[in-house]
């Protein structure tokens, strides 16, 4: 059977699999989030197998390869070891670990790797002997090939995916903060939960190791604070243009200069940031059309704003026929859109949109540099207030 982890990293649901026949004696266990992935795989591994049984019940096969040559060792190492009974004839666990060849990858696409693989395959087909285990732990799968179909059809697949854009991943990222956090009995705000993460970013691994960082060094105290965060936790997460998108749309000056600058840095093109202005821009006026319409509207709290489209024939008629209908975009995502567009009256968003056309326009034809092009475009709408704003455009 094949389930997909509720995890701060899913994408979705992977179909499921028929059920074995008895216990399941085939596990997988992959996806991009390496340290869910694998210590997952360990406390499974740890339930089948005791710590104590493991000297002489458990097999490791390393699957982690460079080159066809080690991949074909390692599945010929990983069928023998199926093939070779437990001590005294009781429960063995065999153990592929971290194989990292089962994807589109150079040395997954070697005839001589799916030849050997076939030979796996077809004994896991012919069922493996009583008090045999197989555990797989790995990377990326493509869920084409004959092996996933195979796992799937024969086990038991559980998936740690990681979200593609950096809004997917946030709310996740902050919820697993929140559960570390608490687990240590520390006492913390939203905003210290929101700092965590635009530093340590979205991977699992990291937030678990910048959490015990934390840990040591706030000693017995239990209340973070922003300096703690300031003084501890690395800032290694790669800022995206989404990410600056969000901060103007938030009327969050500070934020949006840090993460400008920080883009910039990253080798970000100054242009390419315009222009994420400018889409932003437009959707937003999009939506701010749609909640002055009743067309839309929003729900819930700042933690999860839920939108909810007027089903009318009207409405479908008209969101419809618009050249990106706004119903298509992920409820999520759209959920933040309509938020940060009720921010603003619809004559603000156009001259946020007019400004920044006006900028893209400047920053093609005249010697001005780009950062202070950008830096100027958002002190102009974010620092100062609407009859300041006014004036500056005189």
């Amino acid at each position: 059977m094949a389930t997909r982890q509720k995890s701060a990293v899913n994408k979705g649901e992977d179909k499921p699999g028929k059920s074995p026949s008895g216990p399941v004696q085939v596990h997988v266990i992959f996806g991009e989030d390496e340290y869910m992935v694998s210590s997952s795989a360990k406390k499974l591994v740890d339930e089948l197998c005791p710590p104590a049984d493991q000297a002489f019940g458990l097999e490791i096969v390393d699957g982690g390869v460079g080159t066809v040559d080690e991949a074909i060792k390692a599945i010929k190492q990983c069928i023998d070891a199926i093939q070779t009974v437990g001590f005294m004839g009781g429960r063995k666990v065999v153990w592929f670990k971290s194989v990292n060849f089962l994807s589109e990858t150079i040395v997954g696409r070697s005839k001589d790797v799916k030849g050997t693989l076939d030979k796996l395959i077809a004994m896991l087909k012919a069922g493996l002997a009583p008090d045999q285990i197989l555990v797989v732990s790995a990377t990326k799968m493509d869920k084409r090939t004959a092996f996933y179909k195979t796992c799937q059809s024969v086990g038991r697949m559980q998936e740690f995916a990681q979200a593609e854009r950096s809004y997917q991943a946030e709310e996740p990222a902050r919820q697993k903060v929140r559960e570390l956090f608490k687990a240590a009995g520390l006492t913390f705000g939203d905003d210290i939960v929101h700092a965590f993460v635009e530093r340590a970013g979205f991977e699992t691994r990291q937030i678990v190791m910048e959490v015990d960082k934390l840990l040591i060094y706030l000693g017995p105290r239990k209340e973070v604070s922003m300096d703690d965060i300031d003084a501890v936790i690395s800032r290694v997460r790669e800022s995206e243009a989404w990410d600056f998108a969000d901060a103007v749309a938030d009327g969050n000056l500070k934020k949006s200069l840090a993460l400008l600058r920080q883009l910039l840095f990253q080798g970000e093109n100054a242009v390419g940031l315009i222009i994420s202005l400018e889409r932003r821009f437009k959707e937003l006026m999009v939506l701010r059309e749609c909640l002055d319409q009743k067309w839309l509207r929003l729900s819930g709290d700042q933690r999860w704003t839920k939108a909810v489209w007027n089903d009318e024939p009207a409405v479908e008629a008209k969101l419809s026929s618009l050249t990106k209908d706004p119903r298509a975009t992920n409820p999520f995502r759209i959920g933040i859109l309509a938020g940060q567009a009720r921010k603003y009256p619809m004559d603000k968003l156009a001259r946020f949109q007019e400004w920044t056309l006006q900028a893209h326009e400047q920053l093609v034809s005249s010697r001005v540099p780009g950062h202070l092009l950008l830096e100027f475009l958002v002190i102009k709408m974010l620092g100062a207030s609407d009859s300041q704003t006014a004036k500056s455009m005189k």
